[in-house]
């Protein structure tokens, strides 16, 4: 008992309380961002929608949980990178962990360029499979499901690239970005619980 009362004192005397402040902070943004995307309306108020008149008929009041606020947020974030945004809020939770852990991140930089890149071709995916095989699954804003940057990436593909190409290169860049931000961690994750259910 004296050493684990021992071990919370000398993890109490290493925090940072700048870096606790901070991931606090992602924290609430990360749960605000979360709530307002999963109550996600069409007919409230937002960017495209300022009057909140374009779904009919017109909600009497704002149905996002986390207010005007919330349905602005949740839209500018759907309009822009579609599915991507509930991407970037599961990454922003786990970097939250980390800084929580007080574990350090190396090859930032790398990192960074890999989640982008993650970001791009997992958006240019969903720009073009919801939107050509399951455009009736997609209840966001109308830009389509991967948002204005999936729509970018997906037109940019097809320009130079027949479907199964465009398919291809979307998926190889996705797979490549993941592969620089985690650095292999999802994938041996995968394999761990491959085994485990080989086993079974």
């Amino acid at each position: 008992r004296l050493h684990l009362l021992q071990a919370i004192a000398s993890m109490f005397e290493k925090r940072n309380v700048k870096q606790d402040l901070t991931a606090l902070l992602l924290l609430a943004l990360v749960v605000f961002l979360a709530a307002s995307l999963f109550s996600y309306h069409r007919s409230d108020p937002s960017l495209g929608n300022s009057s909140g008149a374009l779904v009919y008929p017109e909600e009497p009041r704002t149905q996002n949980i986390c207010g005007p606020a919330g349905a602005w947020a949740a839209d500018l974030l759907l309009r822009l990178m579609g599915i991507g945004a509930y991407y970037l809020v599961i990454s922003l939770a786990i970097f939250d962990i980390f800084l929580l852990l007080r574990r350090a991140i190396d090859q930032r930089i790398v990192r960074g360029v890999g989640w982008a890149a993650s970001l791009l071709g997992f958006t240019a995916i969903a720009t073009m499979f919801v939107g050509d095989l399951f455009p009736s699954f997609w209840y966001g804003p109308e830009v389509g499901a991967g948002g204005v940057l999936g729509a970018v990436g997906s037109s940019l593909l097809l320009m130079h690239f027949a479907l199964a190409g465009a398919y291809i290169l979307a998926i190889s860049i996705g797979v490549a970005g993941l592969v620089m931000c985690t650095d292999y961690v999802i994938f041996r994750a995968g394999l761990t619980c491959l085994s485990g259910s080989m086993r079974l």
